[in-house]
Formats: structure tokens, C-alpha cells, sequence
């Protein structure tokens, strides 16, 4: 499976979590295709880290189209978060902090830094989001420890809704969807497949706005 298929999954899924917040009373089926969403990114943010030629333009591009999408976020999620490239960023940054260090330790601390730091702004997944890529790239040499780090942090964050809900099951298969997008990342071939580098990086505003419009008609 190339990169383009996982990213084309991403985004497709993407739209099923985000179309509840535009057309009321929708299933909550779409919300558990869209927990497919985030592990996709988040891995791919990885393999985007290792290819980039020029990691402060990746960097900055990410930056940019933080700035454009935040607006069109808060609009369509009435929430004060900042958008899930705010997230990405973090999680880049805990990996190049990784990387630069020689200690690794310092690494793990500093890339935790980066994973309290998305809680201190509020970024889209927060501590769980921030973590879950730089484990991506930790464990990217050991699918086995890949799996298991993500399937435990993924537990520990449902873990509040499993104990206060008594493990009811709407809960459970959330998190089931939550995991499964590693059947994906494990089938990835390390190949690009079709060019769409601005794929995602357009999309992604342009879908929230479109979708905030459509709210407002509906209303």
C-alpha cells in the first residue's frame, strides 16, 4: 500500500468525522470510520519528516496552513482548540529534538516536552496526538513495538470513558476503529505512489470551509 492510498483513506475518513459537526443527528457510525483518520496522519507526518530535503521548510509550510485552517476549524467545531496541524508540528519537533540529541534520553524528554506542550495550547488530540507520531518514528525500525506502544497509549486514552461508562460498548468499538488503521500503516510499501504532494495541505482548509457553509445553509 503507498503513501498516496493511506493518505487518500485518511481523508476520506477525515470527512465521515467531520460531517456530524455539519449535518445534525448523524449516526455515530461516522465518528468511529473518522478515528481511522488521525494514525494515518500521524504516520504519514513521519514518513514525511524522513523524505523532506529541507525539514525548516516542512516545517514552515505546516506552519502556514496552521495559520489558514484555524480559522474555518473554530468556525466548523465551535471549540477552542488550535487544528490538528498545530499537532503535527509538535510531533515534528519532538522528532527532530530526538534526533539532534546525543543523549537519547534527552531526546525522549524533550520530545515529552513537546507532548506536554500540546496539552499547555490545546492542539487537536493533545498529549495523544503529539505522542502517537513520535512513536510512529521511534518504533518505524519495529512494526511489533510500532503496534503495541500505539494499541497502549490508545487504551490509556480511552481508559476514562472505559471505567466511567463500565466498558459499554459504543466506547469499545471506538476504539477498536481507533486501532484498526494499523492494518493500513502495516500493509504500507514504502512507495509514494501517485504525486499529490499538496494533496492534504489544500484539502484540508478547503474542506472545513465548505463543510462550515453548508452548516450555515442548513441552519
Amino acid at each position: 500500500m503507498s503513501s498516496f492510498t493511506i493518505k487518500l483513506i485518511a481523508i476520506i475518513t477525515m470527512i465521515f468525522d467531520h460531517i456530524p459537526y455539519t449535518i445534525p443527528n448523524c449516526s455515530i457510525v461516522f465518528h468511529y470510520i473518522g478515528r481511522i483518520s488521525f494514525p494515518l496522519f500521524a504516520f504519514q507526518i513521519t514518513q514525511g519528516y524522513m523524505h523532506t530535503k529541507d525539514i525548516k521548510k516542512y516545517i514552515l509550510r505546516l506552519f502556514i496552513l496552521a495559520i489558514i485552517s484555524q480559522i474555518p476549524f473554530l468556525l466548523l467545531f465551535e471549540k477552542t482548540q488550535l487544528n490538528i496541524f498545530f499537532t503535527l508540528i509538535l510531533g515534528i519537533f519532538g522528532i527532530f529534538f530526538y534526533e539532534k540529541s546525543k543523549q537519547k534520553l534527552l531526546g525522549i524528554f524533550l520530545a515529552g516536552l513537546m507532548c506536554l506542550l500540546g496539552y499547555i495550547l490545546n492542539v487537536d488530540y493533545g498529549v495523544y496526538g503529539v505522542l502517537t507520531i513520535f512513536l510512529f518514528y521511534l518504533f518505524k525500525n519495529n512494526k511489533l513495538l510500532m503496534n503495541l506502544s500505539f494499541i497502549f497509549i490508545t487504551f490509556l486514552d480511552y481508559l476514562d470513558n472505559f471505567i466511567i461508562s463500565n466498558f459499554y460498548y459504543p466506547n469499545i468499538l471506538m476504539f477498536l476503529f481507533n486501532i484498526l488503521p494499523l492494518i493500513f500503516i502495516n500493509a504500507y510499501n514504502g512507495q509514494k505512489g501517485k504525486n499529490v504532494k499538496y494533496l492534504f495541505y489544500i484539502f484540508y482548509p478547503l474542506h472545513l470551509i465548505i463543510l462550515y457553509i453548508i452548516k450555515l445553509y442548513l441552519n
